[in-house]
């Protein structure tokens, strides 16, 4: 029931500020290129309970509607706010 919700954009931050300060969801920021346009790019990551799909979707998509996201299924998270570490 978890996903990996995966975000590149050309407003990063925008949504970053969005997701983390007023969504209260943790976020990470991974370095990327792409390699069509040979330009770096910003990959959000964000570990996401499905029912909060969405939500997220409608405010990615309202900062950035030419967000690239997508999304895949998590079979394990550990760490804070998910499972205990074994």
């Amino acid at each position: 029931y978890t996903k990996a919700f995966h975000i590149i954009s050309d407003k990063p931050d925008e949504i970053s500020q969005k997701l983390v300060f007023e969504m209260n969801h943790g976020l990470t920021s991974l370095k990327g290129k792409g390699m069509y346009s040979n330009k770096d790019k910003d990959v959000l990551l964000c570990i996401i309970r499905r029912r909060d799909l969405p939500h997220l979707k409608t405010v990615v998509s309202q900062i950035d509607k030419n967000a690239f996201i997508f999304v895949t299924d998590v079979r394990e998270v550990l760490g804070a706010g998910f499972s205990d570490h074994v």
